[in-house]
């Protein structure tokens, strides 16, 4: 059963690595949990037809109780880390209309703007790096500077660096 828990997380997981560990557990524990249902109803009825037997002992309870705990577990700080990731990556997908802003300036200009026009975001006009301020959790007032890079083509290669936020929360272009 866990196992189908697994191989679902990993087709339906968006992006691999934590993300398929987070989808896995998610769905086990909904098998687990379709279990203890299925096992108690079962339960419920042959308790209806017979109602002096106990088909359903606490050994059983105990073992789903503690297969679901542990999943859950498992499965919540998975949940918390993948929600500060998905928040990182947002505000860096944010910074891509600055992005393209500066990538035109410079194919027409060869040089970058005195200025852009970014509320979350911090500009430095002489490297056209772009600091963007992270603000949700535990990576809040750290940042994540993304610098360009003139290509042969006379376009822009972006890189992406931080120094205070931990790799598992940073986006994969990022790490």
């Amino acid at each position: 059963m866990l196992a189908g828990g697994a191989a679902l997380g990993a087709v339906y997981s968006d992006a691999g690595g934590l993300d398929m560990a987070l989808m896995a557990a998610a769905v086990a524990l909904l098998f687990v949990f379709a279990a203890l249902l299925v096992r108690v109803g079962i339960w419920t009825l042959v308790k209806y037809e017979y109602p002096g037997r106990w088909f359903y002992n606490t050994r059983e309870s105990v073992l789903i109780i503690a297969v679901f705990v542990l999943l859950l577990a498992a499965a919540i700080p998975a949940w918390l880390d993948y929600r500060v990731r998905k928040s990182v990556e947002a505000s860096v997908a944010d910074a891509a209309p600055a992005r393209r802003l500066i990538e035109n300036y410079f194919a027409g200009n060869r040089s970058f703007p005195g200025s852009i026009d970014a509320k979350t975001l911090r500009y430095d006009r002489k490297s056209g790096a772009l600091t963007v301020l992270l603000h949700d959790g535990p990576v809040e007032g750290k940042s994540v500077v993304l610098t360009p890079a003139p290509t042969g083509f006379g376009a822009l290669s972006w890189t992406c660096r931080t120094v205070d936020v931990p790799e598992r929360y940073l986006p994969a272009a990022c790490r």
